[in-house]
């Protein structure tokens, strides 16, 4: 790390949710928005980095990895059904996959320089993909709208 800000805000504010959560509960939403936007986040450094690494056949898929596997990892470490796994979750994979992909073309498109994403400059690209998967998670969980499933086999 580079500046040691990081570290400080981060352990404030796992200090802080640590001792709010000892006395009180958080809706159900505020978690899912906060899930949103790690999943987000996650996604598109995975997107990043395979992309700096010139991996252009599997930068987007590395991303979703990258995304959902943390949340999996989070869910499985506190004894829980991962989020990905459950029923009543909608569009979880579908929304790291589609800002992936919005990542990748705003790459090949030259409109996200690699120094115009996260953190590294100027940050509207990164904005504008992270941000589509934190539309897509809550608009999901909102119309309840099922991921799309393959047809029964007719054997």
């Amino acid at each position: 790390m580079r500046d040691p800000a990081y570290v400080g805000t981060a352990t404030a504010v796992a200090l802080v949710t640590f001792c709010v959560a000892r006395w009180r509960e958080f809706p159900r939403a505020v978690l899912l928005v906060a899930d949103a936007f790690a999943l987000a986040f996650f996604t598109m450094a995975g997107t990043r980095k395979a992309l700096d690494l010139a991996w252009a056949v599997d930068c987007r898929g590395d991303g979703v990895i990258t995304g959902v596997a943390g949340g999996m990892i989070r869910d499985v470490l506190t004894g829980e059904i991962p989020l990905v796994f459950r029923r009543e979750i909608y569009l979880y994979a579908t929304a790291a996959l589609c800002g992936a992909v919005v990542l990748v073309l705003l790459q090949q498109w030259k409109v996200a320089a690699p120094e115009n994403v996260l953190g590294r400059g100027h940050a509207h690209p990164a904005a504008a993909t992270g941000g589509d998967p934190l539309e897509t998670r809550p608009a999901g969980v909102q119309s309840q709208g099922p991921a799309p499933e393959s047809p029964p086999r007719a054997d």
